[in-house]
């Protein structure tokens, strides 16, 4: 003899067919459920219509904003970073290691590793958007060939020595820090002339 149902059970619709093992299916169910479709569809096409000044305005200030001028600017405003900081990086640490050792040279070489690290990232920016200028041409011809006969090798240079200077730290000996010299005043000759071409190709565009 089967149980009688509970209060909880009573108050659930046709709860003896759905306990006897059959799956009623409201009448219209079809049709129900087109029409649900048919009208999450209208209400997606409203809020489309509703949000697209707002989705046409972001769209116009993006593909105005980072045009070819923008980053003709970026460029232009970054490369001057990364050029700057190095040349100080080289005399920072060509004082460093004329001073007499102690707290002196100590302060003049951590300047020097410092101004060095925000030169290497300060010339990601100046890289990317010279990139962006060129359509990613790494080579370019004529005078842009000449800018980056300079820019890659400084550009490399400066990602070696920071790399080297985070792991050494203070634990470089006399003639690395010297071979450390020649090629950070390397890398300032370098970028200088990397920027003089770029200079350049402003002046000639």
């Amino acid at each position: 003899m089967s149980r009688p149902p509970t209060p909880w059970q009573r108050s659930i619709p046709h709860w003896p067919q759905r306990r006897a093992g059959y799956r009623l299916r409201p009448p219209h169910a079809g049709r129900t459920r087109i029409a649900a479709s048919d009208s999450h569809l209208h209400l997606c096409s409203v809020r489309l219509i509703s949000h697209r000044p707002c989705f046409l305005f972001v769209m116009f200030i993006a593909t105005n904003f980072f045009d070819a001028g923008f980053w003709d600017r970026v460029h232009g405003g970054s490369t001057h970073l990364p050029i700057a900081l190095a040349l100080t990086s080289a005399l920072l640490d060509s004082v460093g290691s004329i001073v007499p050792a102690g707290k002196f040279r100590e302060n003049f070489r951590f300047s020097g590793y410092f101004t060095l690290l925000l030169a290497t990232l300060g010339a990601v920016p100046a890289v990317i958007s010279g990139l962006m200028l060129t359509n990613w041409d790494a080579v370019g011809s004529g005078v842009t060939l000449l800018h980056h006969y300079f820019v890659w090798p400084s550009f490399g240079l400066l990602i070696a020595l920071v790399v080297w200077r985070s792991i050494v730290r203070h634990r470089t000996s006399r003639i690395g820090f010297s071979i450390y010299l020649v090629a950070i005043l390397t890398t300032a000759v370098l970028i200088s002339v990397a920027g003089f071409w770029g200079g350049e190709m402003v002046l000639n565009h």
